[in-house]
């Protein structure tokens, strides 16, 4: 019984020992594993400053799409109103006597376009 306990004792001490051993880091292993680790840092910095970079011109190009679907309501707003202008002439030019069949092919062939008085969209 007492041999027994005293190779347990001996088992469990050249154990704890052995796991000690284990810990200890060579310093050559240590300076790999730094290498290593500010290389993924270097990694990382490069990667997030590319994505602020790619937010940056998401938000830009957000900017933009919104300025132009802005002009596009307006503008859609505007020829419209054109229209409904044209419309009303139209109708006055009936009344009046003055729509000829002539002044009928003229409008066919200007249905869809905007007058020339409508300037040009910006570049």
């Amino acid at each position: 019984m007492k041999i027994s306990a005293l190779l347990l004792t001996l088992t469990l001490s050249f154990s704890i020992f052995a796991k000690d051993q284990d810990k200890r880091i060579d310093p050559n292993e240590l300076a790999k594993y730094e290498s290593k680790l500010r290389k993924v840092e270097g990694e990382l910095y490069l990667r997030n400053k590319q994505v602020l970079n790619s937010t940056k011109q998401i938000k830009q190009l957000n900017n933009m799409y919104s300025s132009l679907m802005s002009q596009h309501r307006q503008l859609t707003g505007e020829a419209q109103y054109l229209k409904f202008q044209n419309d009303q002439l139209i109708h006055a030019l009936k009344k009046a006597d003055s729509y000829t069949p002539e002044l009928a092919e003229k409008m066919k062939k200007l249905k869809g376009r905007l007058p020339a008085s409508v300037p040009s969209p910006k570049k």
